[in-house]
């Protein structure tokens, strides 16, 4: 007889396709505006502020959360982009806020791996060229080298935080704002995930990447993956990008949260529309350790006549808190361990298992867009989550499962998954599975 794993794993990861809930963790009581923020490996944020040079610290996991004030650099007004470049560690952009331009561009290093609470502070460079130092990333080959995006300039800076040397690693007009922009502000947010440099634009409005070798050299083309499709919005600003799960998530002044696919599918999770006050000012995002909380901080402003302070939000996926579903999630995380265990030592079914998972992937994408058509919605579907979205070896219990396609599936009166194991029957093929599985008897 021919061998099928069961279609369980996906059936609990499509019971968790549930809608955000937001809480507010901490809001600064005067005009404080956050600009970006950075996680440290006990959890806690680390905030950079156009606060006369102030980084704080903020504890999420504690009951009431303050903002604790851990240093104001000097010689700045601002602090801009802010990477991890060693364990506890972190390289920040600070400089004297000017109109759209920004003068004494410095950056400096904030390490705590001796003193967890009392940092050591230096200065490691100087960069007397730039404009307008905004996002900034660490190689992750040589993670002492950042990568700083300058918004006027339209180039990306390299910074060797050991030594102190600066150049500019390339420049490109997908970097630069319009020579007629009212924002004069291109390259904004800055990330390096899988051989990419992701970045948003503020003039151009778009998010896109560009590939990169390990020394931060620019080696093709830059690729749009997305243009900002919502009116009530002006541009994108910091964000994350998750792409073994392709996916991003996006900061999208002045009132939403996006999840952009990494092939161009746009949704709101977080307010947007209607809903103005949620979110106000968002300007960066962190996902925790856990991955089951996604941090947004703000700037603040005025919604409505109404003026909102900068603040601090925690949104999480919500968790079904019934003992059937519980044990459903604790099966998922055990399964999925020992799936990996296998894995690392040579199991030869555990690939397939993960083949099915792709399979089941384009079985759910196919049959969203035939549940579009039968509706006759003639829109484009939401992007289908990745292979490792699904795959068991990636467990993200609660994590931001809101794809279409699943949706889609949820939605129907009566759930047919019959589908998906024709899919995964028809994908079978001998010898897949390796010596001694998958014969026919």
């Amino acid at each position: 007889m021919r061998y099928f794993f069961p279609l369980a794993i996906p059936a609990i990861i499509a019971a968790q396709a549930v809608a955000l809930e937001t809480k507010q963790l901490f809001n600064f009581s005067t005009a404080v505006a956050i600009e970006n923020s950075a996680l440290r490996p006990d959890g806690s944020l680390l905030l950079t502020t156009f606060d006369q040079g102030r980084l704080y610290t903020l504890n999420p996991s504690l009951p009431n959360p303050q903002a604790e004030l851990v240093a104001a650099l000097p010689g700045a007004t601002a602090l801009c982009g802010i990477a991890a470049i060693d364990t506890d560690k972190f390289a920040v952009i600070d400089g004297i806020r000017g109109n759209y331009s920004y003068t004494n561009e410095t950056i400096y290093t904030v390490d705590f791996s001796a003193n967890p609470i009392n940092p050591t502070i230096q200065v490691v460079s100087q960069l007397p060229n730039a404009i307008m130092l905004n996002g900034m990333a660490a190689l992750p080959v040589h993670p002492h080298v950042v990568l700083a995006g300058d918004a006027r300039l339209g180039a990306v800076f390299r910074v060797n935080t050991d030594t102190g040397a600066a150049e500019i690693a390339f420049t490109d007009p997908w970097l630069t704002a319009p020579s007629n922009a009212s924002t004069p502000i291109g390259v904004n947010g800055l990330k390096i995930a899988g051989g990419y440099m992701y970045f948003t634009n503020t003039a151009r409005e778009i998010f896109a990447r560009v590939p990169i070798d390990g020394f931060g050299e620019k080696t093709g083309d830059i690729e749009v993956i997305a243009t900002l499709d919502d009116a009530d919005s002006y541009h994108w600003d910091d964000f994350v990008v998750l792409e073994d799960l392709g996916v991003a998530f996006l900061a999208q002044p002045d009132t939403a949260i996006a999840q952009i696919s990494l092939d161009g599918e746009q949704n709101i999770i977080v307010g947007g529309g209607d809903d103005r006050t949620t979110v106000v000012g968002p300007t960066s995002l962190a996902i925790a350790q856990d991955g089951k909380a996604l941090y947004v901080t703000t700037r603040g402003g005025t919604v409505n006549g109404s003026v909102y302070a900068s603040l601090t939000i925690q949104a999480i996926s919500s968790i079904l808190e019934g003992q059937d579903n519980q044990g459903d999630r604790d099966s998922f995380e055990e399964a999925s361990r020992l799936l990996a265990e296998l894995k690392d030592a040579g199991n030869c079914v555990a690939p397939e298992y993960c083949h099915h998972v792709e399979v089941i992937e384009a079985a759910l994408t196919a049959n969203a867009k035939r549940m579009m058509l039968s509706e006759n919605s003639g829109g484009p579907g939401n992007g289908a989550l990745s292979t490792s979205q699904l795959a068991p070896t990636m467990p993200r219990g609660g994590l931001l499962w809101t794809d279409s396609s699943l949706q889609q599936l949820l939605s129907q009166p009566a759930l047919d998954v019959q589908f998906l194991e024709d899919a995964v029957r028809d994908s079978w093929s001998p010898g897949r599975y390796g010596p001694g599985f998958g014969n026919v008897g």
